[in-house]
């Protein structure tokens, strides 16, 4: 997963950075956490990274907020965005906007847990899952994740589960004992 923290205080961006590397550590989760505290600098990386969250402060150097939004979803409609403001004022046109939240300056650490558990409950209902029967009678599922990552599992029938992943077919990691042969999905592994 990749987040964008987008906030032109220096003091609040290093603040919303740490809780989110907490978070990522309690959760034994691995998310690529970009920091900007300028808008431009956000803007130039929408045409060649896609977010799948964005922490957005409102007051910003040169455009407001709910316009940033705006610009974010038409680059990726499916990122989510959390506002991160010191004011009220702007809630209801947050979430007109489909904002998965809205924090409050100053937020605590477990407000914006509640925040990630949030948005990492929302993007598990979009994750996509596919069933197949193998050959060889083994049960296995495939959940496809962003970037053409895909966790397979396996079992063997005796409720032995074990896990492979691949990237666009090509097999780069399993978990099964040497004595099993390694496999590659290359159809299977193809996202539309």
């Amino acid at each position: 997963m990749t987040i964008a923290l987008v906030d032109d205080s220096s003091k609040d961006i290093s603040l919303l950075y740490e809780y989110v590397c907490r978070y990522c550590n309690e959760h034994k989760l691995h998310m690529s956490i970009k920091q900007f505290t300028h808008e431009k600098s956000f803007f130039n990386t929408l045409k060649t990274e896609k977010y799948d969250l964005v922490f957005l402060d409102i007051f910003m150097q040169e455009q407001n907020g709910m316009l940033i939004a705006k610009e974010v979803k038409k680059f990726n409609p499916k990122c989510q965005i959390i506002f991160s403001t010191s004011s009220k004022d702007h809630a209801v046109k947050a979430f007109r906007l489909h904002a998965l939240d809205y924090l409050l300056k100053p937020y605590t650490y477990a407000r914006l847990e509640d925040s990630l558990n949030r948005f990492e409950n929302t993007a598990a209902r979009f994750a996509h899952y596919i069933e197949l029967k193998a050959a060889v009678k083994q049960k296995v599922d495939i959940h496809a994740q962003e970037r053409n990552i895909f966790c397979v599992a396996f079992s063997d029938g005796n409720d032995k589960k074990t896990m492979s992943q691949a990237v666009s077919g090509r097999h780069i990691k399993d978990n099964r004992s040497e004595n099993n042969s390694k496999q590659t999905y290359s159809k299977i592994f193809q996202r539309k």
